[in-house]
């Protein structure tokens, strides 16, 4: 009875607590809710010397910073400090922050040197961190955003708002503010800042821990294994679960299978039967494919299009999509392309280089040769809630909605180390599916066909006091009508990982 008892426990321990994808061996293992001044991650080795010490020790997670530590980083490392409720300040490799005071709310820091981002967009403004010190002057927080300072001893001190608005005081008591989405450079001889504007693209560097691994991976399939072309293979190959196109690869399913893929976090690429694509860009910034023949389907929960940027290639142009939303794109022999917005929007550049917006809620016919859409475009058939196709997506959101509020609180917690807050959540690989679903980090966002996301477990006022919560698994999701609806063509099939 004992050792039944004992394995029960194990079970609900490791149970869905696996991470998205493989962590480092030298990488903490999750991310733990603490106080404000202490440590919430740690990646690497970095060293803290504690004050009245001469000799520096491991940074671990769960550490209370206190006024006189410094934190040292060597290249590689990472540490995050939990600032106030929400609100986070991350050392980058091969820095050393001093810390000034460490009473909750007024936290202050020096940066000597290195790299730091101050993460504050989802915290009151009566709980910003002060000042950050640098060897230019100090830079105080006036509204919440994201800021990333860079200190170079023989450089002028850079500043980057790409949210929010900053105060520098410089030395002498000079004074600017300092605006979004754009480039300081701080001299402290100069009389005032050096001022740029930011690339629309910079925002993808704002969070350097995002790890884009998951673009183009294989969710699960559905029937017989794809074939998957390989560059400088000859023949293409049969591809199991968990395996990753890159650029130059394709994708083909034959008459009796489906494939889902994953895109950025949040997005899904689903891939009718006897349908191919190939990819040619497999980076957030530049996830680019063409479809080839057939029918592929997107759904996308999160797309940012600051951060992500997702174009479809057609015979009549491209298709580049500019929200989050729900989109179908039909390539079919002897007709022309034809794209549903469902919801969401799309721009669409001509084979002549016109660029135009499709409006949500219609279905545009592209034409092959002209830059403008033909008059034959029209309004969604109302019929179309009731296509196979249509119908299995909705069933697959379905599923995957609930595969995620079953996770783990470790497991989610597993998916922000590998991805960062800039994709505004990760994939998760559940151990009882086998399937990557998604995890927002700092909202409940719901999926275009009406279904809730679970949040992972930000940090709230109650965190403060050390609290945790129990996670709990939600009933199905699968309504009896879509049973009646929906019958699946082929059985679902997932390969050990």
């Amino acid at each position: 009875m004992r050792v039944f008892i004992a394995t029960g426990v194990l079970g609900l321990v490791f149970h869905g607590s696996f991470p998205a994808f493989p962590v480092s061996p030298d990488a903490s293992a999750a991310v733990t809710s603490a106080r404000p001044g202490s440590v919430r991650h740690v990646s690497g080795s970095p060293a803290v010397l504690d004050a009245g010490q001469r000799r520096p020790g491991g940074l671990q997670s769960r550490h209370r910073l206190t006024t006189g530590d410094q934190v040292r980083t060597r290249p590689g490392d990472r540490v995050e400090i939990v600032l106030s409720a929400n609100s986070y300040l991350r050392v980058a490799g091969q820095a050393q922050l001093e810390v000034l005071t460490a009473d909750y709310p007024a936290m202050d820091f020096r940066l000597v040197d290195g790299e730091v981002v101050v993460d504050s967009a989802r915290t009151r403004e009566e709980h910003q961190v002060s000042t950050i010190s640098t060897p230019a002057g100090d830079l105080r927080v006036v509204r919440p955003g994201f800021y990333r300072i860079r200190v170079h001893r023989k450089r002028p001190v850079g500043v980057t708002v790409f949210s929010g608005r900053l105060s520098w005081l410089g030395p002498g008591g000079r004074q600017a503010e300092m605006s979004r989405s754009r480039h300081y450079s701080l001299d402290p001889l100069a009389e005032t800042p050096s001022v740029s504007r930011m690339d629309k693209y910079e925002w993808a560097t704002l969070d350097s821990w995002a790890q884009e691994r998951s673009a183009f991976l294989l969710n699960c399939f559905w029937g017989r294994r794809p074939l998957v072309s390989v560059p400088a293979v000859t023949q293409p190959v049969r591809a199991n679960a968990g395996y990753r196109i890159k650029a130059g690869g394709g994708l083909r399913t034959t008459g009796n299978s489906r494939a889902e893929l994953l895109l950025s976090p949040g997005t899904y690429l689903r891939v009718a039967e006897n349908s191919g694509i190939q990819v040619m860009g497999t980076t957030y910034r530049d996830m680019r494919f063409r479809v080839v023949r057939g029918t592929v389907i997107i759904e996308s929960a999160s797309l940012n299009p600051r951060i992500h940027s997702l174009t479809l290639a057609v015979p009549s142009g491209d298709l580049h999509v500019q929200s989050r939303g729900l989109y179908r794109l039909d390539v079919l022999p002897g007709q022309k392309p034809a794209v549903s917005v469902y919801k969401g929007r799309v721009l669409w550049t001509g084979a002549g280089g016109r660029k135009t917006r499709l409006k949500s809620g219609r279905r545009w016919i592209l034409g092959n040769s002209s830059s403008s859409l033909e008059p034959g475009s029209s309004g969604l058939d109302k019929n179309y809630r009731k296509d196979p196709l249509n119908l299995w997506s909705r069933l697959r959101a379905r599923e995957l909605v609930q595969v995620n509020a079953g996770l783990s609180l470790a497991s989610r917690d597993s998916a922000y180390p590998g991805f960062g807050y800039q994709n505004k959540g990760g994939w998760v690989l559940s151990s009882k599916s086998q399937w990557f679903t998604y995890v927002p980090f700092d909202s409940s966002p719901r999926s275009p066909y009406g279904f809730h996301y679970t949040n992972i477990r930000w940090i709230r006022g109650r965190d403060l006091r050390e609290k945790t919560m129990a996670g709990r698994r939600r009933n199905s999701y699968l309504l009896k009508s879509d049973r009646a609806q929906y019958e699946p063509p082929m059985k679902v099939t997932n390969s050990v990982r």
